[in-house]
């Protein structure tokens, strides 16, 4: 047997460290443990905290490449929702929108199947008004939120508790709308598309209420009877003007 039989059988230790790769079962360490070593080894505490930071930094950005690599998949299986949600705004018209219990029942599952949750967050409720915040969370650890500050619905003859109630809804419906980049069933060709929908009357009477007017001198001012009447190519710019101005003007 020559000496190369030899190595073949029983390597060299060089030979066996370049020939035998680490076992699958063995995991890499986590950060806590690698902390641990570099304390160990001498690190000092300054020292330390500069790599856990960059460490922290790298995962950050981990987590955003893979959440959002998941969001892009996500958005071609998002379903459009459909408009069931009706409500009467006099003239024999009627304003459809996505109601929040189809939203959530459509969106759930694609959700789950591409690591992602939504949750929201009560910032602050008055008797005026509901602040919330919603909180889309990815598996890898990444967050996406916004927040939104409605007006208390008091539309009709509703209770307190009930006004908060319709808030709440409208507001989860809203946020997810905005942090999904979800669409309306037929939404291009709705008939009712040539109003205001109650998301943008909601977006007009919190500018209203900040500027401590009132919807009839929003009305007077574009000239129609009610704000459900406001024709949709008028939104736009009529929003604008609003969160334009600092002080209430004498009209609207």
């Amino acid at each position: 047997m020559t000496s190369d039989d030899d190595e073949r059988i029983y390597p060299k230790p060089a030979l066996l460290n370049q020939s035998m790769p680490v076992p699958k079962h063995i995991s890499a360490p986590t950060l806590a443990q690698v902390i641990i070593e570099r304390i160990r080894a001498g690190a000092t505490l300054e020292e330390t905290k500069e790599y856990y930071r960059f460490a922290r930094e790298i995962e950050a950005d981990e987590a955003a490449k893979i959440a959002t690599a998941d969001f892009v998949a996500m958005q071609a299986k998002l379903p459009a929702i459909p408009k069931l949600g009706e409500i009467d705004i006099g003239g024999k018209k009627v304003q459809r929108y996505m109601r929040w219990e189809d939203i959530n029942r459509l969106m759930k599952p694609v959700l789950t199947q591409y690591n992602y949750a939504l949750n929201f967050h009560f910032v602050e409720e008055t008797e005026i008004s509901i602040t919330m915040t919603g909180i889309l969370k990815h598996k890898s650890g990444y967050i996406e939120q916004t927040t939104r500050k409605l007006p208390l619905d008091k539309s009709g003859s509703k209770n307190l508790v009930q006004s908060y109630g319709s808030t709440q809804s409208y507001a989860q419906r809203y946020i997810a709308i905005a942090l999904l980049n979800l669409v309306a069933e037929g939404e291009d060709t709705d008939a009712t598309s040539e109003y205001v929908s109650a998301e943008q009357i909601a977006e007009l009477d919190a500018e209203i209420k900040r500027l401590e007017r009132t919807r009839e001198g929003f009305c007077e001012w574009q000239k129609i009877e009610h704000i459900q009447d406001l024709p949709l190519a008028r939104f736009e710019p009529a929003l604008r003007f609003l969160k334009g101005l600092k002080h209430a003007p004498t009209n609207p």
